[in-house]
């Protein structure tokens, strides 16, 4: 379609008085949007319409489109402030076994009646509005747009609804095939749950189903290697590389079989691993990092213990507003409460890095940390991961 002639359709379809009252209100609820032609050679732009809300369209204010007469791309500033809330993301992530029209892109097709990808294709609209409503908008739940993208682009069955930004899972290893790519196949083998399908790298559909599905929830339904203690032992003695020695708690070889939560568990492979790092640069302060779990009510604590060690420097290397410290701060958001204790320029100090006073804008951590005296003298420097179950 040549661009004068795109112009004309779009603005029929948005100005027209021919649309009845019904046709203009539908056409309102799936646009959103006021359309501005700019004399721009075959461009046209598109304008957020400031007055729609994300609860009303799902469209966030701060989109910009760009459309011509070959393609439409898509442009977001993610300006949004957002409050730390792991269990605003945990309620985000249980969608995915409690909404029926999301439990089905991680779950086995186990209906009596035939798969329809068709049926997919026509929520997609309504899912990516239901869960951007988590992330964007004045009143999302906390959620960090990494962890939609890397949903958003797995379950997408939109063609031509791309982003710049993959989705891997905890390893590292990317996701070559996701739903998008199943759709010629279930229109080829109507009825039949795309689950069977074998991808280009020789697996089927559903176990790359179920790898995905393994970065939102630790689950129990697992190979033991596989399992919330499994991995947070495996990737403890990967990063540390044996710079210090490891000492594991019973407790936590026993807890650790049998836990199974909503969380962003690639966020806690990052962020332990980093966590790791920093005990690896000092360990000529402390020879020994002890982990240990505990849960209480409905959290879960992990505590990583390195014995003997200290903290240093200028007072702002704490206030977790630069360097890795910020790094940390900006990966753990909204997947776990953060905090550190121990000895800092020979006063004992407790660093609360990540609580319900945390803030972010646009995923930039902007809330200082909080830091208290600390009237236990502690045995070295400790780092605490609390969960929500």
């Amino acid at each position: 379609m040549e661009t004068d002639e795109l112009k004309e359709f779009i603005h029929f379809f948005t100005r027209s008085k021919r649309l009845s009252k019904a046709q203009q209100a539908k056409r309102d609820l799936l646009l959103g949007i006021d359309y501005l032609f700019t004399k721009d050679s075959g461009k046209i732009q598109v304008k957020p319409d400031l007055s729609a809300t994300e609860s009303n369209y799902g469209i966030d204010k701060n989109h910009l489109l760009e459309m011509d007469a070959i393609q439409v791309e898509k442009k977001l500033k993610d300006e949004t402030i957002r409050t730390h809330n792991p269990e605003g993301v945990k309620a985000f992530l249980s969608l995915f076994s409690k909404d029926d029209t999301l439990k089905w892109y991680t779950h086995k097709w186990d209906k009596q009646e035939p798969f329809l990808i068709e049926d997919f294709i026509n929520n997609s609209y309504f899912n990516q509005k239901k869960i951007r409503r988590f992330c964007f908008g004045e009143n999302n739940y906390g959620v960090p747009s990494p962890l939609y993208y890397h949903i958003w682009n797995f379950i997408n069955l939109k063609s031509n609804d791309k982003t710049n930004i993959s989705s891997k899972d905890q390893f590292g290893n990317e996701f070559k095939t996701k739903w998008v790519d199943v759709k010629e196949w279930c229109e080829s083998n109507p009825g039949l749950w795309p689950g069977d399908y074998i991808t280009p790298q020789g697996v089927s559909f559903e176990s790359e189903i179920n790898r995905f599905k393994r970065t939102i929830e630790f689950r129990t339904d697992v190979e033991p290697g596989q399992k919330f203690g499994f991995q947070i032992k495996s990737l403890i003695r990967k990063s540390i590389n044996g710079a210090v020695k490891l000492d594991f708690s019973e407790r936590f070889d026993q807890l650790g079989r049998g836990l199974k939560f909503y969380c962003n568990v690639n966020a806690v492979h990052i962020g332990i691993s980093k966590l790791c790092d920093w005990v690896a640069s000092y360990k000529a302060v402390g020879d020994t990092l002890s982990v240990d779990l505990n849960v209480l009510e409905n959290n879960l604590i992990l505590t990583l213990l390195h014995k003997g060690s200290v903290m240093s420097g200028p007072d702002n290397k704490i206030d977790g507003l630069s360097g890795d410290f910020k790094t940390i701060r900006e990966i753990l958001f909204s997947t776990c409460d953060f905090e550190m204790s121990g000895e800092f320029n020979g006063k004992n100090v407790k660093i609360t890095a990540l609580d319900k006073e945390s803030q972010t804008k646009g995923g930039l951590i902007i809330t200082p940390t909080a830091i208290t005296s600390n009237p236990t003298k502690a045995n070295g420097v400790c780092y605490t991961l609390k969960f929500y179950m």
